[in-house]
């Protein structure tokens, strides 16, 4: 995976498959993604995403609040 940094709102990583662009907040150092798209970056099935996120809800590590836009169902 190649990362590149394009103006500075924008990063764009490029996969065996395409490139994906996800929005960065270059404040809080953080890149929003669907899990789709994560899901494209690592080539796993969108589910892996969602079980990742879940166990990292449930063991505490992070909010809910703050990996999840308030109309998904994390």
């Amino acid at each position: 995976m190649i990362k590149k940094k394009l103006e500075q709102k924008m990063v764009i990583y490029q996969t065996k498959s395409g490139a994906l662009e996800l929005r960065e907040d270059l404040k809080t150092e953080t890149i929003w993604a669907t899990q789709a798209q994560i899901a494209e970056m690592f080539q796993v099935d969108r589910s892996v995403i969602t079980k990742h996120i879940r166990n990292v809800i449930k063991d505490g590590e992070l909010e809910a609040d703050s990996v999840c836009a308030k109309f998904a169902h994390c």
